[in-house]
């Protein structure tokens, strides 16, 4: 005689989990990182210096070292580029191509625009226009990755 145990969680719940949840965490994660003051993360606050807070390295070193700007930039492009996919990945259950490429592409542009904005409310912080040209540049990585991802698949 064997017993089935049942999940006591719904497919629902599975599908939050499964392709709501990593949008809506990598999201606030931006979120939070850009709501940092610039004495508390660097001149920018990018998740570079996110990861030094977290690591206890001293992210005021890193600006005293002057930290290129190219690689702080390359975080924004980093970010938006995994936006784009976990926005891509969850629209895949929504929509077919190209769809699920503009739709995501669209979600991840108006996050970096509402980014920005929320940038121009935290002290020592500014919204700038060419960060969400740069964030851009990492969605449009991504389409770049979707498309050739699928043009593997054969879809």
């Amino acid at each position: 005689m064997s017993v089935e145990i049942q999940s006591t969680k719904s497919p629902s719940q599975y599908f939050f989990l499964i392709y709501w949840l990593p949008v809506l965490v990598w999201m606030g994660l931006i979120f939070y990182i850009s709501h940092q003051d610039s004495d508390s993360t660097g001149q920018n606050g990018d998740i570079f210096m996110f990861i030094f807070n977290l690591l206890n390295l001293d992210p005021a070193r890193m600006v005293e070292l002057n930290v290129p700007l190219y690689l702080r930039k390359t975080a924004h492009v980093i970010e938006y580029f995994i936006l784009f996919l976990l926005t891509a990945r969850l629209s895949t259950q929504y929509f077919n191509m190209p769809k699920i490429a503009w739709v995501s592409l669209l979600v991840t542009i108006l996050y970096a625009v509402s980014d920005e904005f929320h940038q121009t409310f935290v002290p020592g912080r500014e919204g700038k226009i060419s960060d969400v040209g740069i964030d851009t540049i990492g969605a449009i990585l991504g389409v770049v990755v979707l498309a050739l991802w699928m043009r593997r698949k054969g879809k």
